[in-house]
């Protein structure tokens, strides 16, 4: 027995309970005139599950990622970058920057955001490049609306410059440079309420602390860290 009645554009309700029901309580209903059936779906989920005639059919999961590719080089997305940045903000998972793991130097300046809600990912603004695209061994922090970013990269060029993101407008601004330092192998960003805090260190070892002022984005050399080299960064706070 069909589940609709030709030509009816509205589902009114299910007049018998085939096997094909089963299991669907709880499921969203969603007419499907062309087709004349009804498509049965759980709202979040990525599977969906049809029903035709009485019949039944289910197609596979898909597994939705964001697909990331680097300049230049093009390998298997299914391995995907690391030492990107990654931070939280209310319902979204903000993911951008990182590198090649084959060990080929290759960087990328993708943003993405994923919905915690809706389970969808959503491609944004890219990161600013500058003449640069070295965007490895990042981290991120989130105040009044903005994320703010840093990177370094483990040679002789550095990216060492602060980057702001406004999430209502989806763009990127370059705000300021790091504060003056020698080679630069790791740093760590924490943005607090009063200011973005930032420590750089190397393999000198040295180090310094520096805070910058939101309105200005001027810069404010603070003690240095009791210990010269921090081993890991990528901090996010």
């Amino acid at each position: 027995m069909s589940l609709l009645i030709k030509g009816v554009t509205n589902f009114l309700a299910l007049t018998d309970t085939p096997a094909a029901y089963t299991g669907q309580a709880e499921k969203m209903v969603n007419v499907k005139a062309a087709e004349d059936g009804v498509e049965f779906s759980t709202p979040g989920a990525f599977t969906k599950t049809k029903v035709f005639d009485g019949s039944i059919a289910t197609p596979p999961t898909i597994n939705y990622v964001p697909y990331t590719t680097v300049p230049y080089y093009d390998f298997n997305p299914s391995k995907g970058l690391y030492r990107f940045f990654a931070i939280v903000v209310g319902d979204y998972i903000y993911v951008g920057g990182g590198s090649n793991p084959s060990g080929i130097a290759q960087y990328t300046n993708k943003f993405f955001r994923f919905n915690m809600v809706t389970e969808k990912w959503q491609r944004l603004a890219n990161l600013p490049v500058n003449g640069n695209t070295f965007y490895e061994n990042s981290c991120a922090g989130y105040y009044n609306g903005k994320i703010y970013f840093a990177s370094s990269f483990e040679n002789a060029s550095f990216y060492m410059k602060i980057l702001e993101y406004t999430i209502a407008t989806n763009s990127w601004s370059v705000v300021a440079d790091f504060p003056t330092f020698g080679g630069l192998d790791e740093l760590i960003l924490v943005a607090c309420s009063d200011a973005l805090y930032l420590h750089q260190s190397n393999n000198a070892p040295a180090s310094r602390f520096d805070k910058m002022d939101y309105s200005t984005y001027a810069w404010t050399s603070l003690t240095a860290f009791p210990f010269d080299r921090v081993i890991i960064g990528g901090k996010i706070g």
